[in-house]
């Protein structure tokens, strides 16, 4: 009981050092193995080799962008496990990802004569290989030729390595730079710029709502208009109806998650300020309780402080339940 305690005595300083905020939980993300790809570059990535659905953009955009190694000048077969423990090295737990379709994938390497259409290809696959969204929601457009002077002698085989540039946004203005490989001899890398469009569904206000508003049926509808990356658009009328307006939203403003209050705004309060609550927290198998205060009221979903009444220490847990509270580590 003691060990348990110190456990999580040490996980609630860790959590209060690093101060990281906890949130409710995203469902998790399919990762659809597929059987056959043919790759332009020398790195493998998981999007190179699998689907991926479902889940928050931002874990699918990181789960997509892990490495699974360097491609050789033949055909390489790379088994579905090892998608399966490259995610569990990057730190993804096994909740959060579902890995289904073929058993491997056989990668087969890209051959062909350099010209402005390979190099701008490969740029553009590697572009929406890293994209979040459906590729029916983009549209990639190349805005300028691609120079290039890179001599390539007969039979030798040509790869390329498409990166995306440092800072660089997904949406609006995108460079790639593509680095040729002349029988395994880097050459100098090639920009390649494109203007990138984003078009998705959204919930649209057809009349002015006020704050503090609930919303109905007859007040929004969903049309597909070009967005920006960041806002946090909702297409479905399901998320928009009933919830209240934190803000006035005049008629034809594409509806975000700021403009609205919190679901969980009319729930009934679960826990409330200076309750006595069971805090739980979780590392792996390993689950470990304490008691603590709670320091705000919460509804379930809410991320409130609450004390430790053991170390005296402060952080934050999600409500689970009317006096259940979890850390998250």
């Amino acid at each position: 009981m003691y060990g348990c305690r110190a456990i999580f005595a040490g996980m609630l300083l860790l959590l209060a050092a690093t101060s990281r905020s906890v949130g409710v939980e995203a469902a998790p993300v399919a990762v659809e193995i597929l059987p056959e790809v043919t790759i332009p570059g020398r790195r493998v990535l998981v999007a190179d080799i699998a689907r991926l659905t479902g889940g928050t953009a931002n874990i699918r955009r990181r789960m997509a962008s892990l490495d699974l190694g360097m491609m050789s000048s033949s055909p390489t077969t790379i088994p579905r496990t090892q998608v399966f423990y490259r995610l569990l090295l990057a730190g993804f737990s096994p909740d959060t990802f579902r890995l289904g379709g073929a058993e491997s994938t056989l990668v087969r390497p890209w051959r062909d004569r350099l010209s402005q259409e390979t190099i701008a290809e490969a740029a553009r696959q590697h572009l929406l290989n890293r994209i979040p969204w459906s590729r029916k929601e983009v549209v990639v457009r190349l805005m300028q030729p691609v120079y290039f002077h890179v001599p390539v002698p007969p039979k030798q085989i040509v790869t390329l390595q498409a990166e995306l540039a440092p800072d660089s946004n997904l949406v609006g203005v995108v460079r790639v730079d593509v680095s040729v490989y002349v029988d395994g001899k880097p050459q100098p890398p090639i920009p390649v710029v494109f203007n990138v469009r984003l078009y998705q569904r959204v919930a649209v206000a057809v009349a002015r709502i006020d704050p503090g508003q609930r919303i109905d049926a007859n007040k929004v509808y969903v049309d597909r208009r070009l967005t920006e990356e960041g806002r946090e658009t909702l297409a479905d009328p399901d998320a928009v109806i009933g919830r209240r307006a934190k803000r006035t939203i005049r008629p034809g403003h594409v509806i975000t998650v700021a403009d609205l209050s919190a679901p969980s705004d009319d729930a009934p309060i679960a826990v409330k300020r200076m309750d006595l609550v069971k805090a739980i927290a979780r590392v792996g198998y390993l689950q470990v309780s304490t008691l603590a205060t709670a320091l705000q009221d919460g509804r379930v979903g809410d991320i409130i402080r609450v004390r430790n009444n053991g170390s005296k220490k402060i952080v934050s847990a999600r409500v689970v339940d009317r006096g259940l509270v979890e850390v998250d580590y």
